[in-house]
């Protein structure tokens, strides 16, 4: 055999080289692109309010491990590291009271691996804040032995806390608005009979033969499967409440059955035995039937979600943000889903700020620019046309860094017009809540003006005229001088009490002299009634402030040192007020027994009344007690921001 020419060796030697060479090149670059599009799908997990995992179960459930949690778990509290090293921890951050459902949840679908893992729970951080979450994973089949979990973990608690303040708010509005002459009865416990408003009950659908019925016809009315229930909530409203709440259905004559809500209070004697109930009924059928279609509407819901979850393959895809990267100059690469009428195709490779309307594009602009030259979260709210309305979007835009440069934005947008629209309604519903107040203190004056002008004048004037008698009396020793007496003595108590009355009402002070000299005026009141001292303790002007909202900080005061000298077990507390720029502080102090705030039920209605009164007016209040050491009260309330945040609101619900 010849031998090869070692020229021709060299060259075919160096040809491969190259060739090699060029291979690498193309490795580098192709693994270049790998790690941008990681640190981009990183990004993007980032800044979603959720986080996204991987969990590795054995289908008997001995055995959990966590492969993969996103960073997005420290908007719980806790690091992806903490869960690597202790993968339990997953199932110790769920909040007590809902690990049985979510154990019942998790049997199930290592039971049937076709079904997908939905629950909404609740996660407790380690520092003990509550957060909702939502769950939704489907399962993938590693062995016969083992199945693997992919999903998405959402942060849903601003969602929970909006739905539970308008159900609240819609509950208050609902209780304001009931007419109190339907149904209203009192029931005369010694003798069981029960006088109504009329000899036709309403809510009862048949006619009495006078305006009074018995006890036996009260529950013959009632549906047959609620009476053992009734009675044994009447029983231990009778042993131990003053107030009562009770909801049970009747059967008309017609054969219809009919839901009633029953409110009320229990009037007791010197002994504390119950000698009469007063409460008003009404038939509450639509609000049962509304809940029914409610309830329907919600479970339907809650399957076209489960659906939509099963359906979703990439982890982007179980967001139901708007998600998009960008490049330094502010191009769109990446994008989930679009708008009706645009398609991906469009949006790729465009500027991002082509799709803002004319109103946002210099303030979108700037906040681009912060992200992409100085690598600063922005966050902002902008609208956009969709399917012929308006999307509200909350818009959160963080810098997406590689190798220790900025090399594009990460955006999430979030539909935030339900929310918008539920706050607008919820500013309507208080703003109603205040009017109902303001011509409740209206009434409440009104009537304390009629009785001071009118009824203590007349007795004001009985007393003189019996003096005069009495006088007449003495000089001829006449035997009634002591029944004339005792009758002018009851006269004078009269007189305290109808000016007791009055200030129960309304002080008349607080529209004559102002807020302050009403708090002296309650404190003197306080102690010529009970000995209690009260020390009050002003600080700046409030002659200008709204009479609706001094009443409120009068009523909160009184409602402050009532509790003290009721629970506290002590004569003397301290109430600060004072006014600082746009901000109205109430400090309530005593030295007292304190209490557990854990132990308070909601239907202590001191502390709910002057955590409502705060609320309504756009202020808070927080109560801070421990045994032995005595109660705090401290409330904070605007002078004019919330009104005309409530102001804005309307405006704004209104225009659209």
């Amino acid at each position: 055999m010849d031998s090869q020419n070692p020229e021709n060796l060299i060259a075919q030697l160096r040809e491969r080289l190259n060739e090699a060479e060029s291979n690498r090149a193309e490795l580098e670059r192709e693994n270049r692109e790998l790690r941008q599009q990681v640190a981009a799908l990183r990004g993007l997990a980032d800044n979603l309010p959720c986080f996204l995992f991987q969990t590795k179960n054995k289908v008997d459930g001995s055995e959990l491990e966590m492969p993969f949690v996103g960073n997005g778990i420290t908007r719980f509290g806790y690091t992806p590291e903490q869960v690597y090293q202790r993968p339990e921890l997953m199932i110790e951050m769920i909040h007590p009271d809902d690990r049985e459902l979510y154990f019942a949840k998790a049997d199930a679908c290592l039971k049937d691996p076709s079904l997908p893992f939905a629950i909404d729970m609740r996660i407790v951080a380690p520092d003990q804040s509550v957060h909702w979450a939502r769950v939704r994973s489907n399962a993938m089949r590693l062995s016969d032995d083992f199945l693997s979990y992919n999903g998405v973990c959402i942060d849903v608690t601003e969602e929970k806390e909006i739905e539970a303040a308008l159900a609240e708010s819609q509950s208050q509005l609902k209780l304001a608005l009931t007419p109190p002459h339907v149904g209203v009865y009192f029931w005369d416990i010694p003798t069981n009979k029960v006088t109504i408003t009329g000899k036709h009950f309403p809510v009862y659908g048949r006619q009495f033969e006078d305006d009074a019925m018995s006890l036996d016809d009260f529950f013959n009315a009632m549906h047959p499967e609620d009476r053992p229930r009734t009675k044994e909530v009447l029983k231990e409203i009778l042993a131990n409440q003053n107030t009562y709440e009770v909801n049970y259905r009747v059967i008309w004559p017609d054969g219809s059955i009919h839901h009633l809500s029953d409110r009320g209070v229990v009037i007791r004697n010197d002994k504390g035995q119950a000698v009469q109930f007063c409460g008003v009924c009404w038939d509450v059928t639509h609000l049962e039937q509304s809940r029914g279609e409610l309830e329907t509407k919600v479970v339907e819901a809650s399957a076209e979600i489960d659906a939509m979850a099963a359906r979703w393959q990439a982890m982007s895809d179980c967001s139901p943000d708007f998600l998009m990267t960008l490049d330094r100059n502010g191009r769109t690469q990446y994008i989930n889903r679009t708008a009706a009428g645009v398609t991906r195709e469009q949006v790729i490779g465009s500027p991002m700020i082509d799709f803002a309307t004319p109103e946002d594009r210099d303030s979108i602009l700037e906040n681009l620019k912060a992200t992409l030259e100085r690598g600063e979260m922005k966050q902002w709210e902008t609208s956009f046309p969709y399917e012929g309305g308006v999307l509200d979007l909350l818009v959160r835009c963080g810098p997406l860094i590689l190798d220790g440069e900025i090399q594009g934005a990460v955006i999430a947008s979030t539909d935030v017009s339900e929310l918008r629209r539920t706050q607008r309604r919820l500013a309507h519903d208080e703003q109603l809540l205040r009017e109902l107040w303001q011509l409740q203190e209206k009434e409440r004056q009104l009537t304390a003006l009629e009785i001071h002008d009118g009824f203590v004048q007349y007795v004001v004037g009985a007393q003189f005229a019996l003096d005069a008698v009495r006088y007449r009396l003495q000089d001829e020793g006449h035997p009634a001088l002591e029944d004339q007496a005792k009758g002018l003595e009851m006269l004078r108590s009269a007189i305290v009490e109808a000016r007791r009355t009055i200030s129960r009402l309304r002080p008349l002070v607080i529209d004559d002299d102002g807020l302050v000299e009403a708090l002296r005026y309650l404190a003197a009141e306080e102690q010529d009634r009970y000995g209690f001292d009260a020390t009050i303790d002003c600080e700046g002007k409030f002659e200008d402030l709204d009479p609706l909202l001094t009443g409120a900080m009068f009523r909160i005061v009184q409602e402050g040192v009532s509790n003290v000298r009721r629970h506290s077990g002590t004569s003397h507390a301290d109430v600060a007020v004072r006014r600082k720029g746009d901000r109205l502080e109430i400090g309530i102090n005593d030295r007292g027994k304190g209490f557990d705030l854990k132990k308070v039920s909601n239907e202590r209605f001191g502390v709910r009344g002057i955590i409502e009164r705060a609320r309504l007016f756009g202020g808070s209040a927080k109560i801070d007690s421990s045994l032995g050491k005595g109660t705090r009260i401290f409330v904070q309330l605007p002078t004019l921001a919330r009104q005309t945040e409530l102001h804005a609101l309307q405006q704004s619900m209104t225009q659209k």
